[in-house]
C-alpha cells in the first residue's frame, strides 16, 4: 500500500502542484482512532488539536498520511507531497517485507523550503560550506519520520549514502552530527561519503540515502 503525507506547499510551486483537500487515491484527513475519532478535518488541521491526527512526531510539524493505495501485500510507500516528487516521479521511500530503502534526503521543511541554505556566489554556486553540519542535521530528522512511517527507526538503518558537494565540511560536521543521531559514539552502520558536483537545488550542499532492515 502507498501511503502519502501531505504537506502545505509554498507559493512558489503553485504552477507546479497545489494543495488538495483529498488526493485522488484516497477520501478526507482520517485522526487517529480511540479517544480522538471524533476529530474532523479541520481539527486535525489546527495546532491545537491535541496530538489527535498524525504527526511529524515534533510539534513544529504536522502532517497527515491519507489515500492507502494497494499494490501488493508486502510493498508500502510514502511520500511528504512536496512538489519535486511529481515533477521528478518518485517517492520518498519504500518498504518491500523487511527492508526499508529511502530516496535521498534533503534539508527542508514541511512546506518543501531549503533549511539553512547555502549563500551563492556570482556563478550561482555555493559561496561557501558553513551550513553544512546545520543541512546535515535536518537531512537526517527528515530521514526519521520516513522510517517511522514504515515502522523503523534509525537503529534498523544499515547502510546510508551521504552526496556532499565538500568532503572535507561534511566529515567535519559527520563526526558531530551521526553520533547524536545514531545515539553510539561509533555508529554500527556502513556508511559512505562520496564528493558530487551538483545536487538537485544549487543551496543545498547534501543529500543522504538510506538503506534500513526491521524485524518482522
Amino acid at each position: 500500500m502507498g501511503r502519502k503525507v501531505r504537506f502545505q506547499r509554498v507559493d512558489a510551486w503553485a504552477e507546479l502542484t497545489e494543495v488538495e483537500a483529498a488526493f485522488e487515491e484516497g477520501g478526507p484527513l482520517q485522526p487517529w482512532p480511540g479517544a480522538c475519532r471524533d476529530a474532523s478535518p479541520e481539527e486535525c488541521e489546527a495546532p491545537s488539536d491535541g496530538g489527535c491526527c498524525r504527526r511529524w512526531g515534533r510539534s513544529e510539524f504536522g502532517f497527515h498520511s491519507e489515500g492507502d493505495i494497494m499494490s501488493s501485500s508486502n510493498r508500502k510507500t510514502v511520500s511528504f507531497g512536496v512538489p519535486w516528487e511529481k515533477a521528478y516521479g518518485y517517492v520518498q521511500a519504500v518498504r518491500l517485507n523487511n527492508t526499508i530503502y529511502v530516496s535521498g534526503q534533503l534539508s527542508h521543511t514541511p512546506q518543501g523550503e531549503l533549511v539553512a541554505p547555502a549563500a551563492l556566489g556570482a556563478d550561482g554556486k555555493p559561496a561557501d560550506f558553513s551550513t553544512m553540519e546545520a543541512q546535515m542535521k535536518r537531512t537526517y530528522e527528515n530521514a526519521e519520520v520516513l522510517l517511522a512511517e514504515l515502522g523503523a527507526t534509525m537503529a534498523d538503518v544499515v547502510e546510508e549514502t551521504l552526496f556532499v558537494l565538500d568532503v572535507p565540511s561534511a566529515f567535519a560536521a559527520s563526526s558531530k552530527v551521526r553520533p547524536l543521531v545514531y545515539k553510539q559514539a561509533v555508529p554500527q552502520v556502513a556508511s559512505n561519503l562520496i564528493g558530487v558536483s551538483a545536487l538537485a537545488f544549487p543551496e543545498q550542499l547534501i543529500e543522504i540515502a538510506f538503506r534500513a532492515e526491521v524485524q518482522g
